[in-house]
């Protein structure tokens, strides 16, 4: 048996406003009464809004955007909960106000949504391959009519539906029972195998095509060859390359080892022969004097006297210095004797690298060693691509075999003749309140699709075939449909210019003849001579712009501020939810001016 779900009491507290509104609803029956402008549908956007929902324009105008909502609804007749919700944050309490639940993820919120009231459909989202779980906007979906986009002839009660592929099909084939649980997550299960199937062809096709494109770079494989031989003279020539370049190495060294060595005997020679000049020029000097004769020294001016002694001192002093010349310049010599004998050997290291490298060149078979390399490289080439192969057919196999078990399944799944009977109900209920609402048979589509609105609609009779369809859903879902009961909320009928009488017709198939649950309708207007069930309560709202109010802000603090603070205490404690990215289905209504009901 579904579950039946009833709203029991609504809070919207505003700090911003220092203000608050309470409402409790009974359990069968409300209409909410009042002229435009005074917060009907401001109400009923936040009932759903509490449990998760996301409506156009909720806070429109001035409204604060940032309102608490705490929805009290019971699940059957043993459970009852507290919706709590301010902005992203969003809690549940149990009926003794003890916090389950506390997220500002809306993906968690789905998931705890799902279990709390047995709403679990998955749906493929518009990336191939991606699936989500459906949230309170699908499962609200038929029992909400919204003023601003729910009268139209397309499902856009709530912005962000596109953000599944496809999702009509699924919502609506699980609430009216057209197709089982069973069957609908075999499908999503056959959905998933399918695209693993399409990804491995692909694999396997893009492997194919870069194979062949490497293979059209490469020569024939034509050669042949002993392999072992082959490994063995290329390790020998391996190993010499790398004796080689060692040695080539080890020279280099020597080399720069002599040429530094050279730099520094050349600097000491040249300094040897200026000694040697400055000594020579001393002599000749001296030699223009004879002997006790005082002369004038012309670099530091003081008096001397030639003394043979003082000649012959300098005459030892310049033999000196020229051994020294001639020792340094026999050692430079030789130096550049071991430079050239260096240079003679690096060249020929030098020489057995290039012929070595010449030897890859030689001719094996009729080919070049290089080729044979190349060959050999496109037989392991084609190895790797036969062995990733034969593993991407096998889960192309894998998976084709997974899809044609699925398809079996869902057949074995799938009750025609159940169909058949789920069909026929909703046509015939769909006709039967198009009867209760005076709409013209032409106004509706001969072939009716569960699902779908009717196309042939307009005028007045349009907003009425609208309620027709949702009542006719509402009506297979209690027969066979699958999924909680929730409240069936109606937001201002007199949509198109309808006249108190076509008006008296809504609320009377609305209140009086339709849905099992519970039932919100908010109308701007009630016709004269038109009496409302004895068991309807009438919530009245007079005040233009003043849905809230000040005189109510203290009880509502005092109602709502520990589970307010049990729920910021814990979403402290859990870790910071990065901004969800914006949903990529229907564009939202935007915020315009003109808000017709504050």
């Amino acid at each position: 048996m579904n579950p039946t779900v009833v709203f029991n009491e609504l809070w919207l507290l505003s700090e911003r406003d220092a203000s608050a509104r309470q409402l409790k609803f009974h359990p069968r029956r409300n209409l909410l009464a009042g002229s435009n402008g005074t917060g009907k549908s401001r109400v009923l956007k936040h009932l759903v809004w509490a449990l998760g929902c996301e409506p156009a324009r909720r806070a429109a105008g001035e409204f604060d955007s940032n309102v608490i909502a705490a929805l009290e609804l019971s699940i059957g007749s043993s459970r009852t909960f507290t919706f709590l919700r301010q902005g992203r944050k969003r809690a549940a309490f149990d009926d003794l106000g003890f916090l389950l639940f506390a997220t500002e993820s809306s993906t968690k919120w789905n998931e705890f949504f799902s279990e709390t009231f047995g709403f679990r459909l998955i749906l493929q989202r518009k990336e191939e391959g991606e699936f989500g779980l459906a949230g309170p906007d699908y499962a609200m979906l038929p029992f909400y009519i919204d003023q601003d986009s729910g009268w139209g002839p397309k499902w856009a009660t709530f912005p962000y539906l596109g953000q599944f592929a496809k999702w009509q099909t699924p919502v609506f084939s699980s609430f009216t029972g057209l197709k089982t649980k069973a069957y609908l997550e075999a499908q999503v299960d056959r959905e998933r195998s399918a695209v693993q199937l399409k990804n491995a062809k692909v694999h396997l096709k893009l492997q194919e095509t870069s194979y062949n494109r490497v293979v059209e770079m490469l020569p024939a494989d034509t050669t042949t060859l002993d392999e072992t031989q082959f490994a063995h003279e290329l390790r020998e020539v391996s190993d010499l390359t790398k004796a080689l370049r060692g040695e080539q190495d080890e020279v280099r060294a020597d080399l720069f080892k002599l040429a530094q060595r050279r730099h520094q005997l050349t600097a000491e020679l040249n300094m040897a022969l200026a000694s040697e000049r400055e000594l020579i020029d001393d002599q000749a000097f001296l030699a223009d004097y004879s002997d006790d004769e005082p002369l004038v020294c012309p670099t530091c001016a003081h008096v001397h006297t030639a003394t043979f002694h003082a000649r012959q001192a300098l005459a030892t002093d310049t033999q000196d210095i020229h051994e020294v010349v001639i020792r340094l310049q026999t050692a430079r010599h030789r130096l550049h004797a071991d430079e050239a004998a260096l240079q003679i050997k690096l060249n020929a290291v030098a020489q057995r690298l290039r012929s070595l490298n010449e030897s890859l060149t030689v001719q094996r078979n009729g080919r070049p060693v290089a080729d044979v390399v190349v060959a050999k490289s496109l037989s392991v080439l084609k190895e790797a691509y036969d062995l990733t192969r034969r593993d991407l057919a096998a889960e192309l196999d894998s998976a084709a075999g997974e899809v044609q078990n699925y398809d079996l399944k869902l057949r074995e799944l799938t009750d025609k003749e159940r169909e058949k009977r789920i069909r026929a109900s909703f046509k015939e209920d769909l006709i039967s309140y198009a009867d209760m609402l005076d709409i013209a048979k032409a106004e509706i589509a001969s072939k009716v699709t569960i699902g779908t609105r009717s196309p042939n609609a307009s005028g007045s009779y349009a907003p009425r075939a609208v309620l027709a369809n949702h009542l006719a859903l509402l009506s297979t879902h209690s027969k066979h449909g699958d999924g909680p009961v929730f409240p069936f909320i109606a937001d201002t009928p007199q949509q198109s210019g309808q006249d108190p009488v076509s008006l008296g017709r809504m609320l009377d198939t609305i209140l009086k003849r339709a849905h099992l649950g519970q039932t919100l309708v908010a109308t701007e207007s009630i016709p004269d001579n038109w009496v409302p069930p004895d068991d309807c309560s009438v919530l009245a709202f007079g005040s233009k712009r003043h849905l809230l109010q000040e005189e109510a802000f203290r009880p509502g603090v005092s109602a709502l501020g520990g589970m307010v603070k049990a729920m910021h205490d814990e979403l402290l404690k859990q870790a910071p939810v990065a901004d969800e990215p914006a949903l990529d289905g229907d564009i939202p209504v935007p915020d315009a001016g003109g808000d017709d009901d504050d």
